[in-house]
């Protein structure tokens, strides 16, 4: 089984958070807008940030099988 790893993008900065999985985009999108806090720097400034799409795990040999990075939201566009 695979699953998608995620990660927000500063786009300011250059550096990308720590990543975190979820089974589709739109899961991916969800799960940043359910997270948004009011007064949080993704609240505040959020066409500074950016949701990627980083890579794939498979669970069944436990490492990542692909590292192709795609941009699938602005932040601004999710909140």
């Amino acid at each position: 089984m695979t699953i998608n790893l995620y990660s927000i993008r500063d786009v300011d900065m250059g550096h990308y958070a720590p990543p975190f999985l979820a089974s589709s985009d739109l899961e991916a999108k969800q799960i940043v807008r359910d997270a948004i806090q009011p007064q949080s720097a993704l609240h505040l400034f959020p066409s500074s940030y950016h949701l990627y799409r980083v890579g794939t795990f498979d669970a069944a040999v436990g490492r990542g099988v692909d590292t192709a990075t795609e941009c699938i939201a602005s932040v601004g566009d999710l909140v």
